[in-house]
């Protein structure tokens, strides 16, 4: 089963839908979703380890995982 990265709401449009395209990216059109084979793969993607002066620290983007 294919799974999605979408996400409600943007700061100038609270109630619009939108999907992860990847590379840390978000668009508003469906088609140009990125598409994941497992929903462990998605949630992987909802994390990202980021380098900062202490060493690195865990980023999660908001979203949510969704089964097409």
């Amino acid at each position: 089963m294919a799974h999605h990265i979408a996400k409600v709401g943007t700061l100038l449009e609270p109630n619009k839908t939108i999907y992860y395209k990847g590379d840390q990216c978000w668009t508003d059109v469906y088609e140009d979703r990125k598409i994941y084979s497992t929903k462990a793969s998605a949630t992987k993607e909802l994390h990202v380890v980021l380098p900062t002066i202490w060493g690195t620290r865990q980023k999660q983007y908001g979203g949510t995982v969704v089964s097409e």
